[in-house]
């Protein structure tokens, strides 16, 4: 199983206080985790995140999940329930992104 990039996620995750929103049960938030991971490591299908995680990936160890694994409905539900915050969350990560490593924002354009 792979860990090593999905510590360094959880990581950045953890310093951006992803893991640490206020109004979701503690379960909630590392499913959440699971997918905001995988889709930086492993971007596909929510069901082909749910195999990869099931078969090749340390992150439910990682979270201490490893008993009580969620069903591929829970990923859905949570999924959804994220994307329908996604502006808000975006907007509080680059935030905290941009005063954490001290960059400015930037436009770059492409001419061919």
């Amino acid at each position: 199983r792979s860990v090593g990039g999905e510590r360094v996620a959880l990581q950045a995750l953890e310093h951006l206080g992803f893991l640490k929103s206020k109004g979701m049960s503690l379960r909630y938030r590392k499913i959440a985790a699971m997918l905001v991971v995988g889709r930086m490591l492993k971007p596909s299908s929510v069901r082909k995140l749910h195999d990869w995680i099931e078969k090749e990936s340390s992150i439910s160890e990682l979270l201490h999940m490893e008993t009580d694994k969620p069903c591929l409905s829970s990923w859905y539900r949570v999924g959804e329930a994220l994307y329908g915050h996604h502006q808000e969350l975006m907007d509080s990560l680059f935030g905290k992104a941009k005063g954490f490593f001290g960059f400015k924002p930037m436009v770059a354009l492409e001419f061919d």
